[in-house]
């Protein structure tokens, strides 16, 4: 999402964009950690990064217009935040090969629905399966 801005060569922007996101986090800890501590932190960043997404995408498609199917997009992601959201909700505290059984089932299931969109491709998943597996491998023999 950031190919016009570099492209074009306004760099710069990569650098402000990059401030801007800085200094959205420190705002939202600031608000957000004494009342909620460590969900607020990553609440904090995953705001300003999102919001930093969007300046990226925003300079990007000004300088450098790339056609995206921004349905499919906004499916994929709230499907992500509604998985997010259930697991924070209701599986958060089980015990520890159910709760990675489940985080791996959830991964699966968002794979699933990127495939069934059309931003990802067979092949892509193919490659995704070998580098698990590969990493495993590694971490077997070791």
């Amino acid at each position: 999402f950031m190919p016009g801005i570099l492209i074009v060569k306004k760099t710069y922007l990569v650098l402000f964009i990059n401030i801007a996101i800085t200094t959205l986090n420190i705002i939202f800890n600031i608000i957000l950690i004494p009342g909620y501590e460590l969900f607020g932190a990553a609440a904090s960043k995953a705001i300003s990064y999102f919001i930093g997404f969007l300046f990226f995408i925003f300079f990007s498609q000004k300088y450098y217009f790339v056609e995206h199917d921004w349905r499919k997009l906004v499916i994929n992601l709230f499907l992500s935040l509604l998985l997010v959201l259930i697991y924070f909700n209701y599986f958060q505290y089980l015990e520890t090969y159910f709760a990675i059984a489940f985080k791996i089932t959830l991964i699966g299931l968002l794979l699933i629905s990127i495939y069934l969109t059309g931003l990802l491709k067979a092949e892509d998943l193919f490659k995704i399966e070998r580098f698990i597996f590969q990493r495993i491998k590694t971490r077997q023999s070791k």
